[in-house]
């Protein structure tokens, strides 16, 4: 079938019009009520080197590093991708996605790290996003004396954190609902026109759509009547002939 045959089709039927519609519609509810929304909660931390007193900065050779402390605070992002952090997170009601990014100055002349470590944390609710977030804080005050106390630095000599902004209320992102809504509706009305052709000319056979039967009521039965035998008659024949000459 032809897209006019289609288009012309559909236009006489009104009502199958309104099926597919309604069938589209269906689908995108469908797809909105079983899609699910995502939360996210953000944090701060800002990683602080050891008091000064009693030597404590100069007897650790990680707040000595290039940027300084700034380089610990990217070397303890870079540690919260193993899998025990993420299962930490997991276990605080994250949905194991999460993201730890060290924040560089703002001034464009002095373009370099800064010992603050950015934190955003997802879960299926926003309690769960938060709760995630704040995980993921403790886990940078874990995996920072993890690294130092690997490195045989004295506790008294080691870095600390800073909850410099604490973790958000989550909240709603992305537009994963209308996205099904969209997807799910469109592939359900598309599924309704299918069924809709294919089943057009079994329609159309189920009412009579096509010819008729020929009639042959104009034709003249053999009789011996003059005035109503048929037209091939021998005798038709022979006197229209004779009538003619």
């Amino acid at each position: 079938m032809r897209v006019d045959e289609l288009v012309r089709s559909l236009t006489r039927r009104p009502v199958a019009l309104l099926l597919v519609a309604l069938v589209a519609v269906l689908g995108a509810a469908y797809g909105w009520t079983s899609a699910s929304t995502t939360y996210e909660s953000r944090a701060v931390v800002l990683v602080i080197p050891p008091p000064a007193a009693d030597g404590g900065a100069a007897a650790n050779p990680l707040v000595n590093l290039d940027y300084n402390i700034s380089q610990l605070a990217l070397t303890v992002s870079t540690q919260l991708e193993g899998d025990d952090v993420r299962d930490a997170v997991v276990a605080a009601g994250g949905d194991g996605v999460y993201s730890a990014d060290t924040l560089s100055s703002d001034n464009a002349a002095v373009a370099q790290l800064t010992p603050l470590i950015s934190l955003t944390a997802s879960g299926d609710s926003a309690d769960g996003a938060q709760q995630a977030a704040a995980a993921l804080v403790e886990q940078v005050s874990t995996q920072l004396t993890a690294i130092q106390t690997s490195a045989s630095v004295a506790p008294a000599s080691q870095a600390t954190t800073v909850t410099s902004a604490a973790p958000t209320t989550g909240v709603a992102v992305g537009n994963a609902q209308l996205r099904a809504a969209g997807v799910t509706g469109l592939a359900a009305g598309f599924v309704a026109l299918v069924a809709l052709v294919a089943l057009t000319p079994l329609l159309k056979g189920g009412r009579g759509d096509g010819p008729g039967p020929v009639s042959y009521t104009h034709l003249k039965l053999p009789t011996k009547s003059d005035d109503h035998r048929s037209r091939w008659s021998p005798d038709h024949l022979k006197k229209k002939h004779i009538h003619c000459m």
